[in-house]
């Protein structure tokens, strides 16, 4: 029941920060500079790992120095993109997740072997309720990457999706440090 009522909850919310979203108020956000966001998204790697066993991550992260962030938000972002890929990727087949920063920036990037997308897919992956012809059915309502985007944008940063050969890489990139 305990897990049922979370799962509704963040459903609520994913409704709710789309809603934001398209009514031009933008995603929340709470920054802060963070200094434990490594152990934060090491927890959520290991929450996917416990919720799919049979998933192979391999989790690399350096952050150094604090992240000017709101830590929930990018954990939020973190989750939906681990969700995607042990959700579409290939079964099986190993998903790198790493985490580091530049001078400027803080960085988050997925990468998974999964079916090949075309390249107007890829273009509309970051739009609610797309979901490309390759997805099967139950794999949620196609918010999940558009939350991860509104969320790098609240940060004044990207999401990105990029393919080569039969595998997908997703990177949100923020700056390091608040904007002047």
């Amino acid at each position: 029941m305990r897990r049922s009522a979370g799962r509704i909850s963040d459903l609520v919310q994913d409704l709710m920060d789309l809603a934001r979203g398209q009514l031009g108020t933008g995603m929340r956000v709470v920054p802060v500079f963070c200094p434990d966001l490594s152990e934060r998204l090491a927890h959520i790697v290991d929450e996917v790992r416990a919720a799919h066993p049979g998933s192979l991550l391999d989790f690399e992260c350096h952050l150094p120095k604090p992240v000017w962030c709101d830590p929930d938000r990018i954990v939020q972002a973190a989750a939906n993109l681990l969700a995607n890929a042990v959700t579409h990727g290939s079964r099986g087949k190993l998903i790198t997740v790493k985490a580091g920063m530049s001078e400027d920036e803080f960085r988050f990037e997925t990468s998974n072997k999964g079916p090949r997308l075309a390249p107007a897919e890829i273009a509309r992956l970051f739009q609610p309720y797309f979901r490309p012809t390759t997805s099967t059915a139950g794999g949620g309502l196609g918010l999940g990457l558009y939350i991860v985007s509104e969320i790098a944008k609240a940060h004044h940063g990207t999401a990105s999706a990029t393919t080569q050969s039969a595998e997908i890489t997703f990177t949100v990139r923020i700056p390091r440090e608040p904007a002047a």
